[in-house]
């Protein structure tokens, strides 16, 4: 989980993203799709009542 709102085009920039629990994932434009790390984004810009969800298709854990 990450602060913020963040646009397809900030996910297609690759700058690696601070994570509330104090890591970073870095996204990336994969063809017509995103990955976070190497998850792949199956379904973008969910809207909840507060932000926005990204859903994707493995677990990530935070480095050890």
């Amino acid at each position: 989980m990450v602060t913020g709102q963040k646009t397809p085009a900030d996910l297609a920039m690759g700058t690696p993203l601070k994570t509330l629990e104090g890591g970073t994932v870095k996204p990336a434009k994969m063809g017509s799709g995103y990955d976070i790390n190497s998850a792949q984004v199956v379904c973008g810009n969910v809207k909840p009542s507060n932000g926005a969800i990204c859903i994707i298709n493995s677990v990530l854990m935070p480095s050890s």
